[in-house]
């Protein structure tokens, strides 16, 4: 994210975040700071309340970032909020690591003892330390946990159980800070305020995480109405609900989904919306790339399902050019179907293309939807097939060169990407390359880790 990517929206969230970190500093330079200076212990006391001070405002910024607070989230969407999570994780963990080790090396000098046999006298002489520890190590398990997790392409429940420890790290760090942190403990505004802090965060948690998709699940009662078969391991879920209408979404988001059925309940995924707004049944299409997708066609009709958002900013919303391509790649054309769909109602009179990349042809979803919605709008279908193309098709990968060979030129255009991260990742940097301007390129990455 680079800063003339920045709109005022995100700069508010950053400029507050920001003054969060110059008051928690200024307050700690009023009182610990004065220690800087009159010698080696009390130095290095003084640095590591400061990396403790923040390393607990850095945690607590790690639970804001994951709860899916609907107003944040909106102003950067999911997929950035989750690269800002894991860069805000790591300055947490090092904050950490500079506290701990800091104050071991410090009072091993008052006590007069070796750095290991500090700790046992910490838990001693400092209420809710071995809670806090125990907090420090949790911290560590989230952080190692993910990395593997995340490189090895594991279980989407795997990365989502381990993440739920980080709601104990926040509950048994804050008992230590409030007893031993000087700042919190002798300035009492600043205690009021850091109690204020941490419930104004619980309240997010439980309103966000919780309450807001049992409220939607009572009012809605959304169910399975059926599943329809789109192509050798791609299914689509229709579920209907009381009132559906009411369920509003923007043409391109996703949800995350909980199936309340025996061996899904315990699982919640994301998926794209793949039928426009305003339907009368929800709809996502998912392919088989895990075991939970590929017993997903089992779901018994008439499931309850618990939806949670809508999320995302890969919208028609963000729509600023005359012209509109679209790229796909394999399933990553349901929010590319669902926002075609609401371009054709609209009665937009935009020129649109759409690129769909498949491996084989048999591979293609929705063809007849899609054949349905360009004779409503000025849409031009290419199909790209890696292998075995049909006449009509161009046969190869998609790329930029493939694109301009069509379009001619690509200024004036809005190129929305959807389909694995790494052609994404190649396309956006073609066209980058091809003098597009960035605003001018549209991605969504939320699938974590494997479905």
């Amino acid at each position: 994210m680079t800063v003339d990517q920045l709109t005022w929206k995100q700069w508010r969230w950053i400029l507050l975040w920001l003054a969060q970190i110059v008051l928690i500093s200024a307050v700690w330079l009023s009182s610990s700071g004065k220690l800087i200076g009159t010698g080696y212990v009390p130095t290095l006391i003084a640095f590591a309340r400061l990396a403790g001070l923040l390393a607990a405002f850095t945690v607590l910024t790690q639970v804001v970032l994951v709860s899916r607070v609907t107003f944040i989230e909106r102003d950067f969407g999911l997929d950035r909020l989750t690269r800002m999570h894991r860069w805000n994780g790591f300055a947490a963990l090092v904050l950490v690591f500079m506290h701990v080790p800091t104050l071991i090396l410090a009072y091993s000098t008052v006590y007069g003892v070796q750095p290991p046999e500090v700790l046992p006298l910490f838990f001693q002489n400092f209420e809710d330390t071995l809670q806090a520890f125990i907090a420090e190590i949790l911290l560590v398990i989230v952080a190692v946990s993910s990395l593997v997790i995340a490189r090895k392409r594991l279980r989407y429940e795997w990365w989502y159980a381990i993440h739920l420890l980080t709601y104990l790290v926040v509950l048994f760090s804050f008992g230590h800070q409030i007893e031993n942190g000087r700042e919190l403990a002798k300035i009492e505004w600043f205690r009021m305020y850091w109690i204020a802090l941490y419930g104004l965060v619980f309240l997010l948690v439980v309103y966000y995480r919780f309450a807001r998709q049992l409220l939607l699940y009572k009012q809605q009662d959304f169910r399975v109405a059926r599943i329809v078969e789109e192509a050798s391991g791609v299914h689509s879920v229709y579920i209907r609900g009381k009132n559906i209408r009411n369920f509003h979404y923007t043409a391109g988001q996703f949800g995350k989904f909980r199936f309340l059925a025996k061996g899904f309940w315990l699982q919640e995924h994301p998926f794209s919306f793949s039928i426009e707004p305003n339907s009368d049944e929800l709809r996502i299409s998912v392919k088989t790339l895990g075991d939970f997708t590929a017993s997903l066609a089992q779901l018994p009709e008439n499931t309850r399902v618990i939806v949670d958002g809508p999320y995302g900013r890969f919208t028609t919303e963000r729509i600023t050019q005359k012209r509109v391509v679209y790229i796909a790649g394999g399933i990553g054309i349901t929010p590319i179907r669902s926002m075609l769909g609401a371009l054709a109602e609209s009665g937009s009179q935009k020129k649109v293309w759409l690129f769909y990349s498949t491996k084989v042809s048999s591979e293609r979803v929705f063809e007849k939807e899609l054949a349905r919605i360009s004779r409503d709008m000025d849409l031009t279908l290419w199909n790209v097939v890696q292998e075995g193309p049909k006449k009509q098709d161009i046969a190869g990968m998609i790329s930029a060169d493939i694109l301009k060979k069509e379009l001619k030129n690509l200024s004036g255009t809005d190129f929305y990407i959807c389909g694995p991260p790494g052609m994404m990742r190649a396309i956006k940097t073609q066209l980058l390359d091809a003098g597009v301007a960035p605003v001018n390129i549209h991605t969504e990455e939320f699938s974590l880790v494997k479905s």
